[in-house]
């Protein structure tokens, strides 16, 4: 499961990194599918180790005052849930943003070159170099975070399912 997330993610993440293409995971939908996939997964692997009522009450540690219990598991139910968002949120952030920044320095490129072309300003047109290079600096970041962010959702899913899965 872990390997094909990780893969899933990765391709679909170089995939926006070609020209003209969007990226799957650059669309909130896509991760939050992914996001929810990774949240029944580890629950299921946690309620098939401690049965259902035992997954339950490992929310809250063995040894705690009484009174603390209901809190305690309250706010391990709510950190919980919030996994499921944070998981979605990060990934399609982090692509999204990184994509939109390729976009503005694909765009300022393109103005400049264009604008000296029209202008027959050499000048004009020697600016937009340095936004060239701006860009295939960015794409190069944009490849190292395509597979960071691949690496991070999957190594997060399986820190669940191990926290899920382990006695506290």
């Amino acid at each position: 499961f872990l390997a094909t997330l990780f893969f899933f993610i990765l391709i679909s993440n170089f995939v926006g990194l070609i020209p003209g293409c969007k990226t799957p995971t650059g669309t909130i939908s896509v991760t939050w599918a992914l996001a929810t996939i990774s949240f029944v997964y580890f629950n299921v692997w946690g309620i098939k180790a401690k049965g259902g009522l035992g997954y339950l009450k490992s929310f809250a540690p063995a040894g705690l005052p009484k009174v603390m219990v209901p809190i305690i598991w309250f706010l391990e139910l709510i950190s919980t849930c919030i996994r499921w968002l944070t998981l979605a949120v990060r990934l399609y952030g982090n692509m999204f943003a990184g994509h939109m920044v390729l976009g503005i320095f694909a765009l300022a490129s393109s103005v400049f070159l264009t604008c000296g072309i029209q202008a027959i300003d050499p000048l004009t047109g020697v600016l937009s170099l340095p936004w060239f290079l701006l860009l295939i600096a960015m794409y190069a970041l944009e490849t190292l975070v395509a597979f960071l962010q691949a690496y991070v959702f999957t190594v997060l899913s399986a820190v669940y399912v191990q926290i899920a899965t382990s006695a506290h």
